[in-house]
């Protein structure tokens, strides 16, 4: 059974080896994107713009080192500077949530723990573009 396994496994790395270093520089840039903004080391906002900036000129200069993977690499591109105007606001904001995610269980926090009257209070506030929030986000963590 074992050695079938290792037969099947063997031809499928050898039918892929074209596209492994595509996918390995594909995979390193994401990786090191997602490393720019962890921000385990705590910089500035400028500096870590300007970090993630230079890997997208990077992304941009060589996507032809990932061949077919290009169009995706020019598709993140294009959607993270859509989204560029708002990206590191949560880097110079003490307590504002970097993802959605996070976000997302702010106001699951917040909801829980608020009564009915004063949440639907808050969220017509909200979504009027009052954005307040009568809390400290760090608190919700």
């Amino acid at each position: 059974m074992l050695v079938k396994l290792k037969g099947i496994l063997e031809r499928g790395l050898q039918k892929t080896a074209a596209a492994w270093p595509e996918l390995s520089q594909a995979y390193q840039w994401i990786y090191q994107a997602a490393q720019i903004l962890e921000n385990e080391a705590e910089l500035p906002q400028s500096q870590v713009e300007k970090s993630f900036q230079d890997l997208m000129e990077s992304m941009s200069a060589q996507k032809q080192k990932v061949g077919s993977l290009a169009e995706g690499i020019e598709h993140f591109l294009k959607i993270t500077r859509s989204y560029w105007p708002g990206l590191f606001h949560c880097y110079s904001v003490d307590g504002l949530p970097r993802t959605n995610n996070d976000l997302e269980h702010v106001f699951g926090s917040y909801s829980s723990s608020s009564t009915t009257m004063y949440r639907s209070e808050e969220i017509s506030r909200l979504s009027s573009g009052a954005w307040f929030l009568p809390f400290n986000f760090r608190d919700c963590h």
